[in-house]
C-alpha cells in the first residue's frame, strides 16, 4: 500500500515560469484538440497570473492518473513572479482512460484507495453543468489538491502540489493559492 501512497504524492511534479522568454501568456486557453478550456479571472491577469502551454513551461512535470494510464500534460496556471516561490502552479492533464465510460467518481474512488492514509477531503461537484470530483490528499506540507473531470472517454485533471494556506512552511516553498485555484477550475469547460 504504501506505493500505492507515494506514486501519487511524488509523481506530481510542478513547473513554473516558461523556458522560452519569448512565450507570452494568456488569460484564456482554448485547446481544441481535447475540446476544453480555462481561464485566469480578470484580476488574477491583473496580479500576474497567465497560463501557458505545458510545452512552454520551464520545468515539465508528471501525473499519474488514478486508473495508472498515459497522462499528456496540456497547461500551466503561472502565478505572479512576483509572489515566486510563495504560490504553486497550476497544471491541467488530459489522459485517455482505461474505461471509456469511468465517471469522475469512479476514478475519484481510485484515487482514494490509492492515498487512503493520506487523503483529508472529497467532495463531488458540478462546474459548467459538468460532474466533477475534487480530492486533497497529502502529508504535512505537500498536498495535492486535484479535480477531475471525464468525457468521451477522455479523464482531465487540474491538480497542484503545495502547502495549503493555513501551513506554516510550504513544501518546496511553495502555498496553493485556493482562491486562484478555485477561479480557475470554474472556468473550466467543454468548447461542445
Amino acid at each position: 500500500m504504501l506505493v500505492l501512497v507515494i506514486i501519487p504524492i511524488l509523481g506530481l511534479f510542478w513547473s513554473c515560469g516558461s523556458r522560452n522568454l519569448g512565450v507570452e501568456g494568456t488569460s484564456q486557453y482554448v485547446n481544441r484538440e481535447y475540446n476544453f478550456q480555462i481561464s485566469v479571472t480578470d484580476s488574477m491577469s491583473r496580479a500576474g497570473w497567465f497560463i501557458i502551454k505545458e510545452a512552454d513551461a520551464a520545468l515539465p512535470h508528471l501525473y499519474i492518473p488514478p486508473d495508472s494510464s498515459q497522462s499528456i500534460p496540456v497547461a500551466v496556471v503561472v502565478p505572479p513572479a512576483a509572489s515566486f516561490p510563495a504560490f504553486a502552479p497550476f497544471n491541467a492533464d488530459v489522459f485517455r482512460l482505461e474505461d471509456a465510460a469511468a465517471t469522475p467518481k469512479i476514478l475519484a474512488d481510485m484515487r482514494a484507495i490509492q492515498i487512503a492514509e493520506v487523503l483529508l477531503s472529497r467532495r463531488s461537484r458540478t462546474i459548467n453543468g459538468q460532474a466533477a470530483e475534487e480530492i486533497v490528499y497529502g502529508t504535512g506540507v505537500e498536498i495535492i489538491r486535484e479535480t477531475i473531470f471525464t468525457r468521451d472517454g477522455l479523464g482531465y485533471s487540474f491538480n497542484s502540489l503545495g502547502a495549503l494556506e493555513r501551513s506554516s512552511v510550504p513544501a518546496a516553498g511553495f502555498f496553493i493559492n485556493s482562491t486562484a485555484y478555485e477561479q480557475v477550475v470554474q472556468s473550466f469547460s467543454f468548447l461542445q
